[in-house]
């Protein structure tokens, strides 16, 4: 059968306001270790193919966006899509990615554990398949497949030379089954991606991909991976419109979540998951629903779920009271969103969700931005580092400033944060 993937999540609404109240110097919490699978490296993907794709193929996208060798990735202003660029192909952009969302992701770090400073795909699928490669978990079961997962392909593993494939990152979940073999041992799953290449995932309508026909580059579509009835990846097909199951015999595929660790650190927020109410928090958006929270049942939703649309630009402050980061320590802000929109592709990210610390002289710093083109299939971690900024006072708030336009709906929903020191 074939499933359509679900629409928008829930109406728009007006401002909301969240503050979080604790002084981060106070030995509260308890340390652990912890292993978190951030996707700051997804964010950065849609932000560079949905602002190159606002400018549309009729208005000259490619002169900025296309499959080439010359390995040009560019991240510029959001809203202002002629400022980005994309000239690549798929190992190199995300690679590019992932240097441009982490700190760990530099040139020695993918000499080490992949053999090169610009990997082949090919390289990816060998390096995510050994599951032992460094910031990288291996994902196996398809049902497990998330939001920011890496999914690599090696098209021929007998070349010794000119090595083909192809890599991509999981924009959300399954989308649904799309089954078009007799084989009743196996199910087939259409899966949102993002990534460069050189020809789009199919012409399907329910399944679409932002790329133009005859046209190349970053661009957001939707493949579908074959499963056997243990869940177990054992073929793909490049698009819901293409009929041929490449076997993973033929073609090793192989899926990787990145990792970071987060090793005998303590973790400084009170009720991070809102699940004692609003028990250190100030707060009018919180809502209770297990079949919308990440974990529990309490979110934070922005805006509410039945309020009418704004008539003019909204604008949603969740924010808590200064904290005091421990002098000589490392801080490192956490949480998972899911970000749902009606909003059309085309017109940009015009609805912004702004990550900020702001200091106790007013200053602001920008950590990053979610927007109606982050929308996913599902919750996704987000992770900052807070070391690098450049601080003159330890005592700063953690402020999530939503701004919506006053056309489509998009909606921010929040929950398990965390704030790590060590």
């Amino acid at each position: 059968m074939t499933m359509r993937k679900g629409g928008g999540l829930l109406s728009t609404v007006a401002l909301v306001g969240v503050s979080f109240a604790m002084t981060l110097a106070e030995p509260a919490a308890q340390a652990h270790a912890a292993t978190n699978h951030p996707t700051n490296h997804l964010a950065s993907a849609l932000e560079l193919a949905g602002n190159l794709n606002s400018i549309g193929w009729d208005g000259g996208q490619d002169t900025y966006n296309s499959y080439s060798t010359a390995g040009e990735v560019k991240w510029g202003t959001p809203g202002e899509g002629t400022t980005y660029r994309a000239h690549t192909q798929c190992a190199p952009f995300v690679t590019q990615v992932l240097k441009h969302a982490y700190p760990w992701a530099t040139d020695t770090y993918f000499r080490q554990n992949f053999g090169s400073t610009s990997p082949y795909a090919e390289q990816y699928q060998k390096a995510i398949a050994k599951d032992s490669t460094q910031n990288f978990d291996r994902v196996t079961d398809v049902a497990a497949i998330r939001a920011g997962d890496i999914i690599a392909v090696d098209y021929d593993p007998t070349a010794s030379t000119s090595p083909s494939g192809h890599v991509m990152i999981a924009t959300g979940s399954s989308a649904g089954e799309d089954n078009t073999d007799t084989d009743p041992g196996t199910t087939e799953y259409v899966f949102p991606v993002v990534d460069s290449t050189s020809s789009r995932h199919g012409t399907d309508t329910q399944y679409p991909d932002t790329r133009a026909a005859g046209k190349g580059g970053a661009g957001t579509g939707y493949i579908v991976l074959v499963a056997d009835s243990t869940g177990t990846i054992v073929g793909h097909r490049w698009s819901p419109t293409d009929n041929t199951v490449r076997t993973t015999e033929e073609q090793p595929l192989a899926v990787g979540r990145v990792t970071q660790d987060d090793t005998s650190v303590a973790q400084l927020l009170g009720n991070p998951g809102f699940e004692s109410g609003a028990t250190d928090w100030t707060t009018s958006s919180l809502k209770g629903n297990a079949a919308l929270a990440h974990t529990g049942t309490n979110f934070i939703q922005m805006p509410w779920q039945n309020d009418p649309l704004p008539a003019q630009p909204y604008l949603t402050e969740t924010r808590h009271v200064p904290v005091t980061i421990p002098t000589g320590s490392a801080a490192r802000l956490s949480f998972w969103a899911r970000v749902t929109t009606s909003e059309p592709v085309g017109n940009g990210p015009v609805d912004t969700m702004r990550i900020q610390v702001i200091e106790k002289n007013g200053t602001v710093h920008e950590l990053g931005r979610l927007t109606n083109l982050s929308a996913n299939n599902g919750y996704a971690q987000f992770t900052y580092d807070l070391s690098a900024l450049p601080l003159t006072s330890s005592e700063v708030s953690i402020n999530f400033r939503t701004a919506l336009n006053s056309s489509y709906r998009t909606n921010f929903l929040l929950d398990d944060t965390a704030l790590h020191a060590d």
